[in-house]
């Protein structure tokens, strides 16, 4: 019984610091600014959402298209976001009722598209000028507690600040975007998952050399949920066309992850696990879990790296809030030092090596070390 109630204690501070005017709790709601004046950058941003269909609030001068709901059908679109000049790494200020294009991410360009194959197509066009080493296609999925705004957001300042090639999708999944929802988008996750996997099956058919996954939060539950969709429908086909999986700070127990590797073929796709022990949001989705491990915390990497999975700590790098929970999008020097390309080029460097250290230099000066821990598959050990 002591154990019990120490667990909803500790539960209960973690929520009261979540939800504090200390973290994001208390933010205005980020809504996708329209603007037709002069911009430096756009960032076009590809949509994919199971999120339901609602009236744009004109009198505030956003277009919030989809809201919470869970939609009866699956729809495609796109946007285009300015990206603002001289922005620090990592750093995404929430547009206000004044469009400032020197520092906010402003609407500037959105079509939808009324099939699948208009989607397709459009992508294609999208990749019709790249080179063919360079034809690569990034499905982007949110975490928990994200608008559709935000959602859009933060797909357009992770490919910009990521330089990702090639065109980047959203797949927006219907988070209430309330902090007490957390049941409810985690059965919006589940409740998306043929969608999810239809995006990803109408991106295998454009022409794009490489598909690549990443997934923020409880957004990885469902891209695994998804992968092990595929392989439950041996549809090989689409899973020999996906390249590369990174799952974020993934909120997803550890021995479900466990069974939604199985049948996939690590060997043949990259999949990799950024981890923290810093993390505070994973260690509340643990407590509530009855003490389940996340896989995203640090304390799984060494059985990560038995079942052939790539680990990248995160645990020295700051995302600028109490939560820590955003590092892999918000951290200036781990945003700069993933942009770089640095770490790719060691772990291409290395397969069948050693584990790999790459020093950033933070905000103050102080070297920061990444490490990515390769699976023991390719170590030998």
């Amino acid at each position: 019984m002591r154990a019990l109630f120490s667990r909803v204690r500790a539960v209960w501070i973690m929520w009261l610091l979540l939800g504090s005017g200390l973290v994001a709790g208390c933010a205005p709601q980020p809504g996708l600014l329209p603007f037709d004046g002069p911009v430096d950058k756009v960032q076009t941003v590809f949509m994919a959402t199971s999120r339901n269909q609602q009236v744009a609030r004109e009198e505030d001068g956003t277009r919030p298209e989809f809201g919470s709901g869970r939609g009866q059908e699956l729809h495609f679109g796109r946007y285009d976001m300015s990206v603002p000049p001289d922005r620090d790494p990592g750093a995404l200020a929430l547009p206000t009722a004044k469009a400032d294009p020197a520092r906010d991410f402003l609407m500037v360009g959105s079509e939808r598209y009324q099939s699948e194959a208009a989607f397709i197509a459009a992508v294609n066009r999208a990749l019709a000028p790249l080179p063919p080493a360079k034809r690569h296609v990034t499905l982007y999925v949110h975490g928990y507690r994200a608008s559709f705004a935000e959602s859009v957001l933060n797909t357009a300042q992770l490919a910009a600040d990521y330089h990702l090639p090639g065109p980047v999708v959203l797949f927006a999944w219907p988070s209430a975007d309330q902090l007490t929802h957390y049941l409810y988008d985690r059965d919006s996750t589940l409740y998306s998952r043929d969608q999810f996997v239809r995006t990803l099956k109408a991106l295998t058919k454009t022409r794009a050399t490489e598909v690549n996954v990443i997934a923020h939060s409880m957004g990885g539950f469902l891209v695994m949920e998804g992968l092990n969709r595929l392989v439950l429908n041996r549809d090989r086909a689409t899973l020999n066309r996906i390249n590369g999986v990174l799952l974020a700070e993934p909120d997803i127990s550890i021995d479900v992850f466990r069974s939604q590797i199985a049948g996939l073929d690590l060997n043949r796709l990259d999949l990799a696990v950024m981890v923290s022990g810093r993390d505070r949001a994973l260690q509340v989705s643990s407590l509530i879990a009855g003490g389940t491990p996340r896989l995203g915390e640090r304390r799984n990497l060494e059985t990560l790296r038995r079942l052939g999975v790539y680990v990248v700590d995160l645990s020295q790098f700051n995302d600028g809030t109490l939560i820590g929970h955003t590092a892999f999008q918000n951290s200036p020097e781990l945003v700069s030092l993933f942009s770089s390309g640095r770490l790719v080029q060691g772990i291409e460097a290395n397969k069948g090596g050693d584990n790999i250290a790459v020093q950033a230099l933070n905000t103050v000066g102080n070297v920061t070390l990444l490490i990515a821990y390769l699976p023991y598959r390719l170590t030998g050990q």
